[in-house]
């Protein structure tokens, strides 16, 4: 059964292998402004890419939002092991809801 649409959140776009004409799947990046981890030129790297491949994608990039903006436990996470985490409840829930949308409609 082929892929037809994958999601990632504050994720590394550095790819292992290039994304070619014969990846088909849809592709949604839910991405932190405040990302030190991935920055902003990695993320215009991923859509140079992606266009390059044809592949058809959104990008959201939500202000105030750190690595693992998603994840509860990203401040204390940051704080134990010196790493530039946060939390965004707000980024969260809306990067949430869009990848249900997302998924919904192309999954369908």
């Amino acid at each position: 059964m082929p892929l037809k649409a994958v999601a990632t959140f504050h994720g590394n776009p550095t790819p292992k292998q290039p994304a070619d004409k014969n990846f088909a799947a849809k592709v949604l990046v839910a991405h932190g402004r405040d990302d030190s981890m991935v920055s902003m030129d990695a993320i215009e790297g991923l859509k140079s890419e992606l266009d390059a491949a044809d592949v058809d994608y959104t990008i959201d990039v939500y202000d105030n939002a750190k690595h693992g903006f998603t994840n509860p436990h990203a401040d204390e996470r940051a704080a134990k092991n010196e790493v530039d985490l946060g939390y965004n409840e707000a980024a969260a829930k809306q990067s949430w809801e869009n990848m249900l949308e997302f998924m919904k409609a192309n999954l369908a």
